[in-house]
């Protein structure tokens, strides 16, 4: 939802805490239940590319940098799957941004 919502409607300061919570989640998700394709109804893999678009959309921030870079380890150690690097790819660029970017705050 948050990579589909308009720029303007965003709001960093009160999203980024759960968006950082999400990715802690998510991370131990995929180190208990072992896999990218699926808890429940939830595919692990797309939902951690949407946690990395949203990301993506807000400044950059130590807590939401360090949840993702722990999602992105969890995910690297699934070893080689289909979808793999692409999820990676989709973290790295999320948690590697310059100062600035984002939406405003």
């Amino acid at each position: 939802m948050l990579g589909e919502m308009p720029e303007a409607a965003l709001r960093p300061a009160a999203w980024t805490p759960l968006l950082a919570q999400d990715a802690k989640l998510t991370a131990e998700d995929i180190r208990k239940f072992g896999d990218l394709a699926s808890h429940d109804d939830d595919n692990l893999g797309r939902h951690v590319v949407a946690i990395a678009r949203a990301a993506a959309r807000f400044p950059p921030n130590d807590e939401l940098r360090e949840a993702l870079t722990g999602l992105r380890a969890a995910v690297a150690a699934k070893g080689a799957t289909t979808d793999r690097a692409e999820i990676v790819s989709a973290l790295d660029a999320a948690i590697v941004r310059p100062s600035g970017g984002g939406a405003p705050r």
